[in-house]
């Protein structure tokens, strides 16, 4: 939205604190590339190569990527964003500062979604949303949503409910959005269509997994390896 000027006041923690406060052995810019958990082991790359780290417990906390199956679209595009982490907001930053963008749209109703259309409005920009679906994500009811649906509308959104994306295209410095209801065209167009489970490291290392991809857990949220 413009309300934080310097990213750097968004850190909570710290490299320097994490290591010098609370004397974690921080490790950074190695990634876990696969876990073995015969020998309680790990298989980790950096910038010298890789090696294997051993351990006692594991914890595993890779998180959540954005989803953007079933939608077809150009990945190496510069104008079609997804929202993960600070790496990514510099991105659609940069790109709103850098190209003076007027109209976008934001796709999918979701709580992540609902965010990114305040903050592209107090932005200054022309915003859409286009949804699937008649009400917004269902992890809001009913009443909520229709609240939701009039606030934005009553701050100039422009929703476009109802309406199946066929496919995301770039047109020259434009995104064309193709639908079951005709053809949008965006300077930009941000996905925000809810989140999947990381678990490559885990799937590919034969730890069970659960519902919808998500590691299967216990309730003291062991895996099918207790100490992990």
């Amino acid at each position: 939205e413009g309300l934080v000027h310097d990213k750097e006041e968004l850190i909570e923690l710290t490299p320097e604190d994490a290591i010098n406060k609370r004397k974690i052995d921080l490790r950074l810019r190695h990634k876990a590339i696969k876990i073995n958990p015969q020998e309680k082991k790990v298989l980790v790359r950096n910038e010298q190569g890789e090696h294997e780290e051993s351990f006692d417990n594991l914890l595993i906390a890779t998180g959540s990527l954005p989803m953007t199956a079933g939608i077809n679209y150009p990945k190496e595009s510069d104008k079609i964003f997804t929202l993960k982490n600070l790496y990514d907001m510099d991105e659609i930053d940069r790109f709103i500062k850098e190209n003076s963008p007027k109209k976008c749209a934001v796709i999918g109703g979701g709580y992540i979604g609902i965010e990114m259309i305040e903050a592209f409005k107090m932005r200054g920009l022309e915003t859409h949303l286009i949804h699937r679906r008649k009400d917004l994500a269902r992890v809001f009811e009913i009443e909520t949503s229709d609240l939701i649906k009039e606030e934005m509308t009553n701050n100039g959104v422009i929703l476009n409910l109802e309406t199946a994306i066929k496919e995301i295209k770039e047109d020259g410095d434009k995104v064309v959005v193709v639908t079951d209801k005709g053809d949008f065209v965006y300077d930009f167009v941000f996905l925000g269509l809810g989140v999947v489970p990381a678990n490559e490291l885990a799937k590919d290392s034969g730890i069970e997994l659960g519902v919808k991809g998500s590691i299967k857990v216990n309730e003291y949220l062991q895996t099918n390896y207790p100490y992990i």
